[in-house]
């Protein structure tokens, strides 16, 4: 996509480099991948905790959709998930236990939302929530 095509575009965020869509494609296919692993978790649990662990992972849908968004609805050129969560995802399917879930709390932890300028507040500050919701489970 051109600047532009960009310019033209009221979804695309009008002064972003190649550098930008790159991050969020990599941003895009972490939400993704997250949202599995919650998703994978609580069909392997019930009541209450099930409900908190696709709540966890809706929101992480809502992220997929800014970055998403950002990028224009192009989903050209999004890479796999980075090497931990797609390890976190594997031991969700094969574990789904409370070791899986520290790991997710981690994961939470290093959210770079807090310092990027194209993430919204809401969403740094659901990184820090879903740490510590994750902790609680």
């Amino acid at each position: 996509m051109t600047a532009d095509d960009a310019a033209r575009d009221p979804h695309v965020e009008p002064r972003s480099t190649a550098a930008d869509r790159d991050r969020w494609r990599r941003y895009l296919a972490d939400e993704r991948a997250e949202a599995a692993v919650y998703r994978e978790l609580a069909a392997r649990r019930d009541g209450e905790e099930r409900e908190i662990l696709l709540a966890l992972a809706a929101a992480e849908g809502r992220h997929e959709a800014h970055w998403l968004r950002l990028l224009g609805g192009d989903e050209t050129g999004v890479p796999r998930a980075d090497i931990r969560t797609r390890m976190l995802g594997g031991l969700a399917r094969r574990f789904g236990s409370i070791f899986v879930l520290a790991l997710a709390q981690r994961a939470e932890a290093r959210s770079p939302y807090s310092t990027d300028p194209h993430a919204t507040a809401a969403m740094a500050a659901d990184e820090r929530i879903h740490g510590e919701v994750v902790r609680g489970l």
